[in-house]
């Protein structure tokens, strides 16, 4: 019966070894830093999806508070009745025609 015991390894044998598994750790490296930088492209991917979302939605408000600013504006100023706002100090900040005319300007 042949004997199981494994000679030892020489110098030349080791340092191989010893390549091999430093080459194993790299690769295995490589492999987990690659799923990483999948992983963060896809998560950037759906932050980019979510970002531009709320841009359009923000788009959206701002285009209703435009319209809605413009239909202010006009019945501030073609309204039939004089109207002016002032400040928390009681200064006048803005008037329409109607009232600049009550008070003779």
């Amino acid at each position: 019966m042949p004997s199981t015991k494994k000679r030892p390894l020489g110098p030349s044998e080791r340092a191989h070894d010893r390549l091999l598994e430093q080459t194993r750790k790299m690769n295995e490296q490589l492999v987990l830093s690659g799923l990483r930088q999948h992983e963060l492209a896809e998560s950037a991917g759906q932050a980019n999806t979510q970002l531009r979302t709320e841009i359009t939605e923000h788009q959206q408000v701002e285009a209703l508070l435009r319209a809605s600013e413009e239909r202010y504006r006009a019945l501030f100023e073609l309204g039939p009745v004089a109207v002016y706002s002032c400040d928390v100090s009681g200064v006048i900040q803005e008037f329409n025609d109607r009232a600049a005319e009550l008070w003779g300007a």
